[in-house]
C-alpha cells in the first residue's frame, strides 16, 4: 500500500512538472539571452520610435542598426546594443558647419544641446525639431532695443549703440512636426 501512494505521489509531481514546468520557464525564457543583432525587434521596447520611422520620412528604409549599432573591435559583425547613438551629424555633416557659422540663429541652441549631456552630440537639437518628440521652449528677451542708424552716402549705413531694456518672457510647447 505505501508503494502505491509513492508511485502516485511520483507520478503526480511529475505530470504537474510536465504541465506546469514549462509554463513559468517559457513565461520568462530569453529575457536575458543574448539576441543577434539580426533578430532584435526593436518595436518590442520601442514601439512609439518605431511608429515614427514607419511612417514615413528619410529614415523610412533604414533598419534600426543602421545608426544604433555598431562594428565592436575584434567581431566581424554588429554586435553591440542599441544604447550605441551616434550624433545625427555623422550623416549630416553639412548641418554641423551650418549651425556652427557665426551667422545662425539656432547655434547657441545647438551648442547648448551638445553640453546638455542627454544624448550623444546635439541629438536633442535635431530631435527636437525633427521628430514628434513634444519641446518645451522658454525665451527670455527684451521688450525694447534701442539703437542708432546712420546713413552715410559712401560707406551706406551704420548702426551702432544697441541697447536692450525690459523683459518679456514667452513659453511655448510644441510636439514636433505633425
Amino acid at each position: 500500500m505505501v508503494g502505491n501512494k509513492t508511485l502516485v505521489l511520483v507520478a503526480a509531481v511529475l505530470a504537474v512538472g510536465l504541465f506546469v514546468l514549462p509554463s513559468v520557464l517559457s513565461l520568462f525564457a530569453g529575457q536575458h539571452a543574448f539576441i543577434g543583432p539580426k533578430d532584435v525587434d526593436c518595436s518590442k521596447c520601442h514601439g512609439a520610435e518605431y511608429d515614427e520611422l514607419a511612417a514615413g520620412g528619410p529614415h523610412y528604409y533604414f533598419k534600426c542598426g543602421a545608426c544604433h549599432q555598431t562594428p565592436k573591435a575584434g567581431f566581424d559583425n554588429a554586435t553591440q546594443h542599441a544604447s550605441i547613438s551616434p550624433p545625427c551629424v555623422a550623416c549630416h555633416d553639412k548641418v554641423d558647419d551650418e549651425l556652427l557659422h557665426a551667422n545662425e540663429s539656432h547655434t547657441e541652441f545647438y551648442q547648448g544641446a551638445m553640453t546638455s549631456g542627454l544624448e550623444t552630440g546635439a541629438n536633442e537639437a535635431c530631435i527636437g525639431c525633427h521628430t514628434h518628440t513634444g519641446v518645451n521652449i522658454t525665451w527670455i528677451r527684451a521688450t525694447t532695443l534701442t539703437f542708432t542708424a546712420d546713413h552715410d552716402p559712401v560707406t551706406g549705413w551704420v548702426i551702432g549703440n544697441f541697447t536692450a531694456e525690459g523683459t518679456n518672457t514667452t513659453t511655448t510647447s510644441g510636439g514636433g512636426y505633425p
